[in-house]
This record gives C-alpha cells, sequence and structure tokens, in this order.
C-alpha cells in the first residue's frame, strides 16, 4: 500500500512538472514575434544534437528538462502531445510523432527553433530562455 501510494504521489508530481514544463515553453515561445517553427526532442549529447539542428537550418536550441531515460520518455510524449494537440503553437510544431524516438537512454528534453530574421542582428533580438529551465524531471 505504502509503494502504491509512493508511486501515485509521482505521478501526480510528474504530470504537475510537464504542465509547467508546457505554460513555461508556450510563454517563451508568445515573445517570439516571427517564429516558423519548432521541434521537441530528446537526447544523451546536447551538443551533437544541438549542431545538426543548426545545421538544418534552426537558430536557437535549448535544453528544457532533464531526468532519467525512463522518466523523460514519458515527458517527452506527454509534451509533444501538448504541442502537437493543444497549444495555440500546434501550427509551428513540427513533430509528427507523439515522441518515441531511437534515443532510448537519453536524459535530456530539448527544444529547437526557428525564427525569421530580416538581418543577422534580429536572430539576436529573442533568444529563449527562462530562468526556470531546464527543470529535473526526477
Amino acid at each position: 500500500m505504502k509503494l502504491l501510494l509512493t508511486t501515485l504521489i509521482q505521478i501526480k508530481t510528474m504530470k504537475q512538472k510537464i504542465k509547467k514544463l508546457c505554460e513555461l515553453i508556450d510563454g517563451e515561445l508568445s515573445h517570439i514575434t516571427n517564429l516558423i517553427s519548432f521541434k521537441i526532442g530528446k537526447a544523451s549529447d546536447l551538443e551533437e544534437r544541438e549542431t545538426q539542428y543548426y545545421f538544418d537550418g534552426f537558430n536557437d536550441f535549448n535544453e528544457i528538462a532533464n531526468g532519467n531515460p525512463e522518466t523523460i520518455n514519458v515527458a517527452e510524449i506527454e509534451l509533444i502531445r501538448y504541442f502537437m494537440n493543444e497549444s495555440k503553437y500546434k501550427d509551428k510544431c513540427l513533430n509528427i510523432n507523439e515522441g518515441g524516438g531511437p534515443s532510448e537512454k537519453a536524459n535530456h528534453l530539448y527544444i529547437a527553433i526557428k525564427y525569421g530574421a530580416e538581418n543577422i542582428d534580429e536572430l539576436y533580438d529573442y533568444i529563449f530562455i527562462s530562468s526556470e529551465l531546464p527543470i529535473s524531471l526526477d
């Protein structure tokens, strides 16, 4: 019985953290006036993944959460599900699956963002950063 109660508390805490993460990301995206698209994913090597996204033309890449691989897998699915179906930015979300990609040992969640700019100075007008990110999901 005690184990069941502990598990239920952990699930509730995780859901609260995911909800907060959705709110934080929605808030940050609202500040980008020329948002083109974004993608949420997971990685074990953030530097390698960041390089891939910059090579693909994304302007910004940020870690949004970290935790153990099991927690990250669940959070990725929930976040992508929210941003594909409920967020006011769902038309900008490039994810086509609700998570569960090949990086099963990933311990980081990230967001890659692409936004338009007239000149190089505009690329630095907005940097996706919140003092509350990344959050720990453990």
